[in-house]
C-alpha cells in the first residue's frame, strides 16, 4: 500500500518541490532560502503568494490543551479534523 501510495504521490507533485518538510538532506536554512526565493520570484511577477506553516513538534507540550480546543472549535475547526487533533494528544 505504501509503494501504491508514493507512485500516487509523485504523479501530483506530493510533496512540492519546495516544500523542505519530510524530505531527506533539506536542512532549515535550504528551506528558508527557497521560501525567500520563492517569494520574491511570485512578488516581482506581481503574482499572489500563498503560505502555510505548520510546526506541532513542541506546540502541545507548552499549551494549555483544553483552551486549545475550545478555540479551534470557535474558530470553525469541528467534526473529523477536530476530533483527530483531539484524539492526537
Amino acid at each position: 500500500m505504501l509503494e501504491r501510495l508514493k507512485v500516487w504521490c509523485s504523479y501530483r507533485e506530493i510533496p512540492h518541490p519546495l516544500q523542505g518538510a519530510s524530505r531527506k538532506s533539506v536542512s532549515c536554512l535550504h528551506t528558508s532560502f527557497l521560501l525567500q526565493e520563492a517569494v520574491a520570484y511570485y512578488k516581482e511577477k506581481g503574482q499572489r503568494v500563498y503560505c502555510t506553516f505548520l510546526d506541532t513538534r513542541k506546540a502541545f507540550d507548552t499549551v494549555w490543551t483544553e483552551a486549545l480546543m475550545v478555540k479551534m472549535w470557535d474558530k470553525g475547526i469541528r467534526g473529523t479534523t477536530w476530533e483527530l487533533m483531539r484524539q492526537s494528544y
